[in-house]
C-alpha cells in the first residue's frame, strides 16, 4: 500500500542530509525507521547523506520528496 504524509519543517541549509533524515525520523510517528530506509530527492537528484542541504540549492517553500523503504525482514537479502 502507498502512504502519503506531508511533514512541514523549516530546515537550515547548513545541516547534513543525514541530520535531516534524523529530523524526519523524529517527526514520522509510525514504525521506527532507520536512516538507510530513507531516500530524499530534490530537483530530480538524490540527496546524499554526507552533503549539506544547502549544496542542493533548496529554496524556501519548496518540497523535498522522501521515499521510505519497508523494513527488511530478518534473514532477507537487500536488493540493489
Amino acid at each position: 500500500s502507498r502512504l502519503t504524509n506531508d511533514i512541514e519543517e523549516e530546515i537550515k541549509t547548513d545541516i547534513s542530509v543525514e541530520n535531516l533524515k534524523r529530523i524526519f525520523i523524529q517527526k514520522y510517528n509510525a514504525d521506527p525507521l532507520k536512516l538507510e530506509q530513507i531516500r530524499f530527492f530534490y530537483g530530480g537528484k538524490e540527496m546524499r547523506n554526507q552533503n549539506l542541504v544547502g549544496e542542493y540549492n533548496v529554496q524556501e517553500d519548496t518540497i523535498i520528496t522522501a521515499f521510505v523503504a519497508p523494513p527488511q525482514k530478518p534473514g532477507s537479502k537487500q536488493q540493489k
